[in-house]
């Protein structure tokens, strides 16, 4: 499971508070370069974010190394941080961060 702290973002998107959407990191790259692929995926906010931020459902992946989560709700102004861990199929696991930006459209 994710630490909780987070690192930084390796994706930045702004989302209106009432807007239902699916964020997510492409490890297409790193995973070529290790010569695997995603096994799990996992997503975790961080220790630090504001609250009126939530995830639904589950974290799906592609056999092409991006994975995605639902986000809903938040408020204005704020930033929300998720970590995404995934385990590949070799056994290694690794975190990356996005952030989520909530501005009023």
């Amino acid at each position: 499971m994710a630490s909780g702290t987070r690192g930084e973002p390796v994706g930045s998107w702004n989302k209106d508070p009432d807007a239902t959407r699916a964020y997510g990191c492409d490890w297409s790259d790193w995973l070529t370069e290790l010569g695997t692929s995603i096994s799990a995926s996992t997503w975790t906010a961080a220790s630090d974010n504001a609250t009126g931020m939530s995830s639904t459902g589950g974290s799906t992946y592609s056999t092409g190394g991006t994975t995605r989560k639902t986000f809903t709700g938040g408020t204005p102004g704020e930033s929300y941080y998720w970590i995404n861990q995934i385990t590949t199929a070799g056994g290694e696991v690794e975190e990356r961060t996005i952030e989520i930006n909530v501005l009023e459209r």
